[in-house]
């Protein structure tokens, strides 16, 4: 099993120029190994792309990844040493509709019942819009 650690200087590389352009980086659910642990506790020990998941597998691993990503570049030092850097986690613990996709993006302000005008156009334009550091 190989590791990762991002203490190690050579991962700044990665961050370096992001950082200096004012690109967020994102990290997305993806396959990230992680499912083994869930296969040491009774559950799929393999990734499944939108194959569902046990309420144990979620708790065990389905954000897990994301999390312990930022959580080690926190702890590790990357903020401190590319100050300008900014990341996002994408779709970690959500559980509202995805409004990617559609003929008619709009569409999706019918699946955010419950906020204010306020709130729908935050999650419609203004924290994208945020996190690409435009005005």
């Amino acid at each position: 099993m190989s590791t990762l650690t991002y203490r190690a200087i050579d991962v700044d590389n990665h961050y370096y120029e992001p950082a200096g352009a004012g690109v967020p980086v994102a990290f997305h659910l993806g396959d990230s190994g992680y499912r083994t642990i869930a296969g040491m506790w009774g559950g799929k020990d393999t990734f499944e792309a939108f194959g569902g998941s046990t309420p144990l597998e979620k708790i065990l691993v389905d954000d897990r990844a994301v999390h312990d990503t930022m959580a080690s570049m926190i702890v590790d030092g990357v903020f401190d040493r590319n100050p300008g850097l900014r990341v996002a986690g994408i779709e970690n613990g959500s559980d509202r509709p995805h409004g990617e996709g559609l003929g008619q993006p709009m569409e999706y302000v019918r699946e955010l019942g419950g906020f204010d005008a306020a709130g729908l156009r935050r999650i419609m334009r203004g924290n994208a819009v945020e996190l690409l550091g435009r005005p």
